[in-house]
């Protein structure tokens, strides 16, 4: 049986529509972190810090000069326009020798440990002398986000560092809640060839009912 023109018509110009539907970006969830099952095969924990109770920690002990622990986790951000990284933290730690922060590279690039990351907002208050740069010490807590866009596109690794230098107080720091989230590239709605087809005919019988129409009326 044959489809009616105006079926056709009809099915060219919401093909049509569909066409030209603006793309939709999503947001995905690249990490979500909260220490309570084990770190995942993109996540590695070295130096002196542990997961227990549901965190990750470091405790230094009296005296603990040049202490460090490392964090490090791989995130895949191809495919992204956009990314954030963030986490809750809390330390106590003396003012200027114990802190941390935060470093960044894309994959196959070495870290530079003198130019971390900056949080949004800016939560890095001095240089911690052990890290020889800017870094989060003396007694803190909050919560801090990294914007990763410039790494959008590729892997980035990370690298979260704590230093304990000329400790004469018990001091450490927690980390908990971590969270990583980037936009995909839009998908774009250009039709499948079938679609194109429907348009196609759609449109020849469109303009055949027009014909037929003006022949009635001459």
């Amino acid at each position: 049986m044959t489809m009616p023109v105006k079926t056709l018509a009809l099915g060219a110009l919401a093909a049509a529509l569909l066409a030209t539907a603006p793309a939709q970006a999503a947001t995905t969830v690249l990490l979500s972190q909260n220490f309570s099952g084990g770190l995942g095969a993109n996540e590695r924990l070295f130096g002196n810090f542990s997961v227990g109770g549901g965190r990750m920690g470091h405790v230094a002990g009296y005296y603990s000069n040049l202490e460090y622990s490392y964090y490090d986790v791989s995130l895949d951000l191809t495919g992204m326009i956009d990314a954030l990284f963030s986490f809750d933290f809390a330390g106590s730690a003396e003012l200027g020798f114990d802190g941390w922060n935060l470093l960044g590279a894309a994959e196959g690039s070495p870290f530079d440990p003198g130019a971390p990351l900056i949080a949004q907002p800016n939560v890095h208050n001095r240089v911690v002398q052990a890290l020889l740069a800017p870094g989060v010490t003396g007694v803190a807590s909050g919560r801090a986000t990294y914007d990763l866009t410039p790494f959008a596109g590729e892997v980035v690794n990370l690298r979260l560092r704590f230093a304990s230098d000329h400790s004469i107080t018990a001091s450490g720091v927690t980390f908990d809640n971590i969270l990583a989230t980037g936009t995909q590239k839009a998908v774009s709605a250009a039709p499948e060839p079938s679609t194109w087809a429907i348009m196609l005919v759609g449109f020849l019988g469109a303009g055949a009912m027009l014909r037929r129409r003006q022949a009635a009326l001459a």
